[in-house]
């Protein structure tokens, strides 16, 4: 375990859901927001928050449909 979950629910919440909840999504990501440019966005936030040691995330849209970002090897 890298960080206590309690605390990665915490910074999630705080520096993605915080911002995105009731907000225009192109406005506030400065960009088209597709799953595949959210993603990134979410990806940065929570770099910037101090999860550097993310390796991967999924974003869902659908139950059957998401985005997946991968730290390089």
């Amino acid at each position: 375990m890298v960080m206590e979950f309690g605390h990665v629910v915490h910074l999630v919440q705080q520096a993605v859901i915080e911002i995105l909840e009731q907000q225009d999504l192109n406005r506030v990501t400065g960009c088209y927001t597709t799953a595949e440019n959210l993603v990134v966005w979410v990806w940065d936030r929570l770099e910037a928050a101090e999860l550097q040691s993310m390796q991967r995330i999924r974003l869902w849209e659908t139950e059957t449909g998401w985005v997946t970002l991968e730290k390089p090897a």
